[in-house]
């Protein structure tokens, strides 16, 4: 396997081929050797510095020791440089020597990867990949020669993005070593109180994110270290010249961290250790890429950094896969300026975001209301601090927003801190909402709350005028001890008097409301913060859009109807504003009134934004433009009101009428046809179920496995002979055990519409046929010998809860005995994605497929109600009735509840 020295002098004679260039090999510089040096004309043009990308300090180019040394060789060298490139030759970088006005790890100007997958060493020699590491060499030579010569120009990658590959890439290797020596009780420790599930073993990607999560929070120490740092001038510089051994480190560290709290008199919970915390030092091997890590964010000028790139490395840094689960995503500035301006209507409201993220909202109300004062004083930015409130249930991103809102503050004062709290929204209260984490002023407050560290501090609230947030992204099976949730928000509401009435066995009795079972986590928001509002108060939130057509976002949509006037329903015909992120969104501003007349009255705008938010909202007096055009009902550029509503007309409990997202999208002919007086609901000329639940689709749906065996193997394996396969066949069940079984027994199924042919047959893939077995004898001992082994399996079988066992099997009596399916004359799936069916065969069929019989009255209207289902006309529902659960890429679904109510012609017309 080629050494390093070989893989240089390979590039070396690459550079050598191109005209008036010439390279160099092993120049010394005193007890460093520079890589390459680089010639053009005989003028040094660069020096190049390159390492194995299977070691250490070779896992990234813009690991910050490889730069540093190559930066000393450019400069000091016989021959010193303008530019240099660091390389693993996997990703080359180009750095510029000459902008000494920016930090060193912000210089970096071009960068090139190669396409090839490296997985070791030994595919450097490859001819394919040297191939492609001479052409990436030639195009770096040649833009470098172009920048010399004034013939491109030489920019500087933005800050924000510099700043978060490095600290990316050092994380990473960081987060290798570190992760080696995780115990396992700490682990275990750490895991129950980030509130994940209790798991046991641990594995090494569990151990890893443990690990980055401290090093998140080490780097965001060193963030605010700096940033106090700016204001205290005797806080002294990071430094870790002479360190030799990892308790030294931690030492230093300790001492630098105890040194700032002294000197600012605060900041207790960002600088406060922790026991997860010294994972980072239990062995000597993590000194040296701490080290270097901790050196790359000395580099920096922490003051530059803004809430957006902020934000970013929120984002960028945070696991997608964790991110995903915890439904949490970054907003976008243009979308936080347009809710802020929409939501805070007067500069001196209490603000609060529930679900704060790294403090985007809270961020951008500062300099929000900081416009709206029209002045600039470094007193009003502190009485603008204390009116903003923030929670979120996650530890790193309360740092972060911590840091981002302390930043505002021009000169730090100790008595102004953010208002910013770690803790689950539902677990806040109106008496304790925000802790004061200053101490002295405790015996004037009231009740006890908890601050980022989960001291008790004691404070007293205010109510809140305008809520903000981008609420989490979680699907309802996903949310953490449902029932506790509920539980907290019904007993809540039900304190605060928020409760509706219900009649039962002839008395009046109230009933607080509560989130519905399958909505989710965003709609539990919704219902907790009417406490902590008053008259007039405002709420604007980004959510998924999902509910405004679901079943679940019907009650939810009642109780908005009973508590706020619904100001304007936001939704973008060109973009997601969350790449990532599987969900369409929608943005909504509510105003919270109890005058019912004022209610029914509010005209609700309905509006899209067709251009891209970026292009239209470029600053915050963009954002604010728009904001006060809506509430006159104007469009703005790219921004239209398509339709306004009075509340009052909007039936928010029909499952048709009450659906929000048509008023969205739909065009004034669609409303003309669906209200129609010709028009009545399906369910009206038609009877509707869905498909067979057989509660244990592993045991009842089967493959017929038979042809794939041969007359030998049938005898050896099944005992059978190749004649017996005409009433007996080999299936296989969905945990791929196999069995013998009668034909009589077996019925094709079909699970969705894609698998119709044309001729209404069967789909079938290869030899592999799907079918459900239906046994329909009450009695075990009237059941076909191989019918009543099957039987037997699913009774003992899997292990821990037989199939037999399952709730959704021992409801039906005998466990196995499906419900008898009606023979269909119109079939359709659940998932629009194709077309409506005219079933020519008799097949079982999943509930994810519904089946129609025309009433008796109408059976001769069969035909013309399958031609209308198929028309364009009826394909506008799903576009505008339906539920779209990928982001806008999925098909959209209905219920079949919702189905029923879909408007047909009257078939006597």
């Amino acid at each position: 396997m080629a050494d390093e020295r070989t893989l240089v002098a390979d590039i070396k004679s690459y550079i050598d081929k191109l005209p008036g260039f010439t390279a160099e090999v092993e120049e010394h510089v005193g007890i460093k050797r520079m890589d390459l040096l680089v010639r053009y004309n005989n003028i040094a043009l660069f020096n190049a510095e390159f390492k194995r990308p299977t070691t250490v300090e070779g896992q990234t180019p813009m690991y910050s020791k490889v730069i540093d040394d190559a930066h000393e060789k450019a400069n000091k060298g016989p021959q010193t440089t303008k530019y240099f490139v660091t390389s693993n030759f996997k990703q080359y970088i180009v750095w510029d020597n000459t902008n000494t006005d920016l930090p060193l790890y912000s210089r970096y100007i071009y960068t090139l990867q190669l396409e090839s997958i490296i997985k070791d060493d030994s595919d450097l020699e490859r001819e394919d990949v040297k191939k492609e590491i001479e052409e990436k060499i030639k195009e770096i030579c040649e833009f470098i020669l172009q920048v010399y010569r004034g013939q491109r120009q030489a920019l500087p990658r933005p800050l924000g993005e510099s700043f978060i590959t490095g600290l990316n890439d050092h994380l990473n290797v960081v987060t290798d070593v570190v992760a080696k020596y995780i115990p396992n009780n700490i682990i275990s420790k750490w895991w129950k109180e980030q509130g994940y599930e209790p798991k046991e073993p641990f594995d090494y990607r569990d151990k890893e994110r443990m690990a980055r999560y401290v090093l998140y929070v080490l780097a965001n120490k060193i963030f605010f270290y700096y940033y106090l740092k700016r204001t205290f001038k005797n806080i002294r510089n990071l430094n870790f010249q002479g360190v030799k051994e990892i308790k030294e480190l931690k030492e230093r560290l300790e001492r630098a961290f105890q040194e700032a709290k002294e000197i600012s008199g605060d900041y207790e919970t960002v600088f406060e250790d922790s026991e997860a915390g010294q994972i980072l030092f239990l062995d000597e091997e993590e000194l040296e890429p701490e080290l270097t890590l901790l050196k790359f964010l000395a580099g920096y000028d922490f003051s530059s950094l803004h809430q957006d790139l902020l934000g970013n490395i929120y984002d960028r840094l945070i696991n997608p896969e964790e991110r995903h689960a915890n439904g949490q995503y970054y907003t976008p500035i243009p979308v936080v300026d347009l809710i802020n301006a929409l939501t805070i209507t007067k500069k001196d409201a209490k603000v609060m975001d529930p679900a704060c993220g790294s403090g985007t909202f809270l961020t951008r109300a500062f300099d929000l209301k900081l416009k709206m004062y029209g002045e600039d004083s470094n007193e009003l930015k502190e009485s603008i601090i204390k009116d903003l409130f923030a929670c979120d249930i996650a530890p790193y991103p309360t740092h972060l927003a911590t840091m981002a809102l302390a930043s505002k503050m021009v000169k730090y004062n100790p008595e102004v801190f953010p208002n910013i709290i770690r803790s689950d929204f539902m677990d806040l209260r109106t008496e304790n909402v925000i802790p004061r984490l200053r101490t002295e002023y405790q015996e004037k407050m009231k009740t006890v709350a908890r601050d980022l560290s989960g001291k008790e501090n004691v404070v007293s609230f205010k109510p809140i005028d305008a809520f903000v947030g981008n609420l989490p992204y979680v699907r309802q099976e996903k949310i953490k001890n449902k029932e506790a949730e509920q539980k907290k928000v019904k007993d809540f509401l039900k304190d605060h008097g928020i409760t509706y009435t219900v009649k039962e066995n002839g008395k009046l009795s109230t009933e607080p409301y509560c989130p519905d079972n399958k909505a989710d986590l965003h709609a539990y928001f919704w219902y907790y913060m009417v406490p902590f509002m008053k008259e007039g108060s405002r709420a604007g939130f980004l959510t998924s859009d999902t509910w405004l057509n679901t079943d679940y976002g019907t009650p939810l949509k009642e109780f908005i109807n009973r508590y706020f006037k619904i100001i304007a329903i936001i939704d973008s015909s060109v973009e997601r504003w969350f790449e990532d992120a599987m969900v369409n969104t929608v943005i909504t501003v509510v105003e919270r009134t109890n005058d019912r007349e004022a209610i029914e009255n509010n005209e609700i705008k309905f509006v899209r934004i067709n251009e891209r938010i970026s292009e239209l909202i470029k600053d915050m007096d963009d954002a604010i433009k728009i904001a006060r055009n809506l509430e006159r009902g104007k469009d703005s550029k790219g921004v239209k009101i398509v339709r306004t509503m009075r509340q009052g007309d909007i039936d928010f409990s029909d499952i048709v009428k009450g659906k929000l997202f048509q008023y969205l999208r739909a065009p004034d002919e669609f409303f003309r046809l669906i209200n129609n007086d010709n028009m009545v609901p399906l369910e009206n000329i038609m009877d509707i179920q869905f498909g067979i639940k057989t509660g244990a689709n592993d045991f009842f749906y089967v493959e017929d496995v038979t042809d794939k065996y041969d007359e030998a193997q049938l005898k050896e394996k099944f005992g059978l002979r190749i004649g017996e396969t005409k009433k007996l066949r080999i299936i296989r069940s969905g945990d791929k055990s196999e069995h013998v079984i009668e034909m009589k027994y077996l019925r094709p199924i079909i699970k969705g519409p894609k698998e119709y042919t044309d001729q209404g047959k069967l789909k079938v893939s290869g030899t592999t046929k799907k079918f459900v077995v239906v046994i329909n004898e009450d009695d075990k001992s009237k059941v076909g010998r191989y019918a009543k082994e099957y039987l037997d399996y699913g009774e003992k079988n899997p292990s821990g809860e037989p199939y037999a066992e399952r709730e959704t099997c021992k409801a039906r009596n005998p466990w196995w005995k499906l419900s008898p399916q009606i023979i269909p004359e119109i079939v359709f799936g659940e998932l629009f994605s194709s077309t409506f069916i005219y079933p020519k065969t008799n097949f079982m069929l999943d509930h994810t497929m519904y089946l129609g019989n025309m009433k008796n009255e109408y059976k001769n209207d069969l035909l013309a109600v399958y031609a209308y289902m198929n028309s364009s006309i009826s394909y506008l529902y799903p576009d505008f009735l339906g539920r779209n659960y990928g982001g806008g890429g999925a098909p959209t679904a209905f219920m079949v509840f919702e189905v029923k109510k879909l408007p047909v012609i009257k078939p006597e017309i």
